[in-house]
Parts: C-alpha cells; structure tokens; sequence
C-alpha cells in the first residue's frame, strides 16, 4: 500500500487539547488536557508510553446492539487486548473525531483506506488512522473478496500488535469496531482522493452507504513518506516538513541508498529472530522514510552507516507471516489469491514468483506451506530494494561514493534471487552479519549510531 507523502510525526510534549493515553482496562476518566512527558529520544519504544489524538468524548460514543451471531463474528476482533470494547455507531463516533480534526484521505489499499487526523489548532500534532471495511456474516458483501475477512482482520491487529516494540515498524495505538454506512464527513473527505484514484478506491465506495456495514479503525502514528513517491520526487528538501509541489527535491544518493538498505535489512534480521517474521509483500510503497533534522547525516563510506538523518519505517503486514508469543503463527495463504503471482511489467511481480518457489520449494503441495518461516523471502525483497534504489541514484560525488557503489553491485550480485537455490545468505539476519564482515575486513570499526552499546544491542539481537 502506498502512502501518500505527509509530515512526519512531531514529538507530542506540550499541553494538547483532547491529546490522551490510549484507555487500558483500568481507566475510568481522563482529563481532557493531558501533558506528555518528554521521553529521552534513546528510551525503547517499548518503554515509552503510547499517546494517540482520539478526542476524550469518544470514548463515551454511542454505541451499537448487535444480535448474538455478529457478537460471535466479530469474537476474534473484540478478544484482543488493544481492540477497544463494543462496537461504536459509526456516525456517532466520526462526528466526535471531525469536531477536533481536519480530515483527509491519504492513501487506499487492497481493503482500507488511509486518513491523516490533525488537530484543527494545531495541525503539527496529528494522527493516521487506517479504516478498513470487513466483510459481513451473512447479506451484501459476505461473499466478496474486496472486503477484509474477520480472520485476515484480526491477523493484522495480531500482527501490529506483535511488531509494535521492534524499532523499524509502525507504532500501533488503538483499534475500534465501527457499524454503519461510511458518515458523510468521511465521505467528503475521500473524494478528492477517490476521484483521481483507480480500481482500489471503487472497492472502498461499494461499501460506504450499507447500512448494517462493520469497519475496523486502527490508529498509528505516521511513518513518512513512502519510497514509490520518493523515487519519484525525491526527498523533501526541508526535514521534518511534508513535501511541497515547489519544493526542491533530489534523487536518493549513493550513501541514503545503502543507508535505507541497511535499515530495512536490520529491521527485518531484529523481527525474524523475535517472531519469525517475514513481510512477503516489501514493495517501495511499503517502505517509508523521514529525515531528522538534528541528526547530522555522518554515515561514512563502508557498507554500515556510522549515523544516518533518515528514519526507515516498515508497514502493511496485510501478505506478512509472524509467530506470536504463544507460538500461533499468523500467515496470509497467498496461493489463494493467484492474480498475485500472475503480474508482469515489472520485477516486484518476478519476486512474487520467486517467493512462491522458495515457499513450496517448486512442489505444489495439498496444504498451504505458506505457515512455514522461509526468511529466504526477505532476501527476495531486500534484493528487490537494491534493484530498485541503485538503478536510480544521483551522479557519485567522489572515489569513495564510487567505491560504495561497487560494494552495494556487490551484495546485489551476492543475494541474486536468480541463484536463490545456492545463495549462501537465506535470511535478512545473514545479511546483517554480511554486511557487518565486510565492514570489519575494511577495517571500518564504526558502528550505527557510533556507539558500542548500541552496536553490542543490535549484534546480541542478529
């Protein structure tokens, strides 16, 4: 799913009007005017605590009887424990949200639609919320593949929830179970984008006037601009500012290109080895990127940056395969959905292919093997990525940006998916160490972010 190019999420530490904590088990009230202490920027993302702009009123919306056999449909949603309870008139709970933001549909994938919230007084401090219509128990749209199933809804939840501590992933906030037709607020909101869109926003309005439609609202922080749009336009010229039509803009250099890579690649090698994780759908649109403005850009010139002004964010698990901590594995069955590996024009449809040859390892089979963890398909994206960033990059300033260029050829070469069958790196954790090796045998010492500490974190995490 490609994400439209938006400003990136600002540190939310002053006094903000209907800013809350996201509700727990054990909350009664909350104040409407609530302030964020300022976490120190190397605090975990696990320790922190997760704010989200819901307006405090929406946590009193109206909510939505419903028979015992949709309770029953929805039980794999409503049993998560960052799904918020019962199910919110939809009208009800748009009218609170519209009273504090300015709304504006920002992307559409296969099943949800992307909205950007931002407060009205202050549009620094917002929120992405993703809403996805699900597909019914029974009546319209039951039978349809265009509507998210509640299993495949869940999974994602799961997922969010699974990924939300390891750096390099979306944070999640909150989910809520909506009912009712698409408020007219929301509606007005996704024309623009709906009118200049393609097949996939058709989709989205064939569910927005039933009136007995179920949605699921998942509420995440921004991740920046996503790689479909910076290959495209470039990176905005101003950090921590949305990209403007006038502005000037660059094509990626030869250091963010290896900077980006090692990025996904580190995320991807920290989430196989905590949840066996493969993403199975890692195309430039789900790749999102900001640049910091206080960090000054000392990546050096060996394979591992030194520090980098660029913040890599993975999303969309819609197609991902992970373990939880009670060891159920969540997996979308993609040899389901044929269309999927049936693409041409492009080499991300040659990974799909090659993905399922790795999966079954060329044998059909009467089960799915899509369970199994084969992390030989981050591989397959990871080379997708160099592919992709190195056959556009600016001109090389000088023999070192060169010489960078040639190690980057290199490690295409070395993780080829063509020689999948005897590529000695099957895991985005082997490229890791690779990447690493190389960096030791040039006898570059530095480390990401420069420090020992930080180094000993991300190799015990390998």
């Amino acid at each position: 799913m490609a994400v439209a190019a938006r400003q990136p999420l600002r540190p939310l530490s002053e006094n903000v009007a209907v800013l809350c904590p996201v509700p727990t088990a054990n909350t009664t009230c909350i104040e409407k005017t609530v302030k964020a202490k300022e976490e120190p920027s190397k605090t975990p993302r696990s320790t922190k605590k997760r704010l989200s702009l819901r307006p405090e009123e929406e946590l009193s919306a109206s909510t939505v009887s419903v028979d015992e056999a949709t309770t029953r449909h929805l039980q794999p949603l409503l049993r998560l424990k960052d799904v918020n309870p019962g199910i919110k008139n939809f009208a009800s709970w748009a009218k609170l949200w519209t009273a504090h933001c300015n709304i504006s549909k920002i992307a559409q994938g296969s099943y949800g639609a992307v909205f950007r919230l931002a407060l009205r007084n202050d549009e620094g401090k917002y929120t992405i919320g993703k809403i996805i219509p699900l597909r019914p128990r029974t009546g319209l749209g039951s039978r349809t593949c265009d509507y998210a199933s509640i299993s495949d809804a869940s999974n994602e939840v799961s997922m969010l929830i699974r990924l939300n501590d390891i750096p390099g992933y979306v944070e999640f906030r909150s989910a809520e179970i909506l009912h009712g037709p698409l408020p007219k607020p929301l509606f007005l909101a996704s024309k623009p984008f709906d009118d200049a869109s393609e097949e996939e926003s058709k989709k989205w309005v064939m569910a927005t006037k039933n009136s007995d439609q179920l949605w699921l609202f998942l509420e995440m922080s921004d991740a920046g601009t996503d790689l479909e749009q910076v290959m495209d336009k470039g990176l905005p010229n101003k950090p921590g500012l949305q990209q403007q039509s006038d502005a000037t803009v660059s094509v990626l250099t030869i250091r963010e290109v290896r900077d980006i890579f090692w990025s996904v690649a580190k995320a991807l090698a920290v989430a196989e080895k905590k949840a066996s994780f493969e993403h199975r759908d890692l195309h430039l649109g789900n790749i999102c990127i900001q640049k910091i403005g206080d960090i000054p850009n000392d990546s050096g010139s060996g394979l591992v940056p030194v520090t980098t002004n660029l913040v890599v964010t993975i999303i969309d698990y819609t197609l991902s395969r992970a373990t939880l901590e009670d060891q159920t594995t969540l997996c979308n069955h993609l040899s389901k959905d044929p269309a999927l590996f049936q693409g041409q024009g492009d080499i991300q449809y040659e990974v799909y292919r090659w993905m399922k040859r790795m999966v079954t390892n060329g044998k059909p089979r009467t089960k799915s093997p899509w369970n199994a963890f084969v992390p030989l398909t981050n591989v397959a994206w990871l080379y997708h990525l160099l592919f992709k960033l190195l056959d556009k990059t600016a001109p090389h300033q000088g023999p070192e940006d060169k010489e960078l260029s040639r190690l980057l050829q290199v490690v295409k070469e070395e993780i080829d998916i063509k020689k999948y069958k005897t590529c000695p790196l099957t895991s985005a954790r082997d490229i890791v160490r690779y990447l690493h090796r190389s960096r030791e045998a040039s006898g570059d010492h530095e480390v990401v972010g420069n420090s020992d500490a930080e180094s000993t974190e991300v190799s015990s995490r390998m």
